[in-house]
């Protein structure tokens, strides 16, 4: 088994588990997870015994996002106290294929969340090809109420236009019943059956033709790039990388007191 600093990987009865492990850090992604994980998805794919790929966070959360201290997102490159756009644009291709990589991924994903799963801890359930989660769980994308386009298209295709413009114009966060309503999420269970159901879904999964299951999954997303899905990543990851070339005007909010401090919000809306 690969071992790594930031995730743990283990492999039994034809399930991979990848867990985000910085407990203490509310499982934030930062640069060197983000490299463990894209080895950490080379490793399983190659491996023909790993029929099903299950992400997990350690501790009390799924992910909540981005470390802002350390991360390719939203930190400049090293020695650069700012963003550039000839720096911006090939850093958020390269994160827009990391999330084509997880979505085209060729072995069913599922998500197991618990807890937070907010902004990029959003993101990668959303990517996911199944997310269970918690009735404890919250959801959404704080972060965003800075503005700009988000560097993931997702929202739209898998909410609809009011929904996704509702969560996304306004950063606000929601229950998982609320996420459920409104297909962010596939189903919600009580805390303590959680890993229970979780099991279970994955050795369903596991128990299937693999090639079967790989053509299947091809199928379905081809009717999104049908509609235009795929070629949608593009424009938003460009549009992502210009914004952080734009000057802030005073007293628009920071990202920063969003996620720690004064405007953030700690009650999520919707069904307890």
């Amino acid at each position: 088994m690969p071992e790594y600093e930031f995730l743990l990987y283990d492999v039994s009865e034809r399930i991979c588990t990848i867990t985000f492990n910085r407990a203490e850090k509310r499982n934030a992604l930062n640069t060197k997870l983000l490299e463990e994980l894209d080895d950490a998805l080379d490793v399983a794919e190659a491996d023909d015994d790993v029929r099903v790929v299950l992400f997990k966070g350690a501790g009390t959360a799924f992910s909540a996002g981005y470390d802002l201290r350390d991360n390719p997102y939203t930190v400049p490159p090293e020695g650069q106290d700012h963003w550039r756009l000839n720096d911006a644009a090939p850093a958020l291709r390269k994160i827009s294929n990391r999330y084509l990589r997880i979505w085209y991924y060729p072995k069913p994903t599922i998500a197991q969340v618990q807890g937070p799963a907010i902004a990029t801890g959003c993101y990668f359930q959303m990517l996911c090809d199944i997310a269970f989660a918690a009735d404890t769980a919250t959801f959404g994308h704080q972060a965003q109420r800075v503005g700009g386009v988000t560097s993931l298209p997702l929202w739209v295709w898998m909410l609809g236009l009011r929904q996704a413009k509702y969560l996304l114009l306004t950063g606000r966060l929601i229950t998982a019943r609320e996420a459920q309503k409104i297909g962010l999420v596939t189903r919600v269970f009580p805390a303590d059956q959680l890993e229970g159901e979780v099991s279970r879904l994955c050795e369903d999964l596991a128990a299937a033709n693999p090639v079967g299951t790989t053509w299947l999954k091809d199928a379905i997303n081809a009717d999104y790039d049908m509609m235009g899905f795929r070629a949608s990543f593009p424009m938003h990851h460009s549009m992502n990388a210009a914004m952080r070339v734009l000057e802030k005007q005073p007293g628009e909010l920071n990202l920063a007191d969003i996620v720690f401090g004064g405007d953030r919000q700690d009650v999520p809306e919707g069904e307890a």
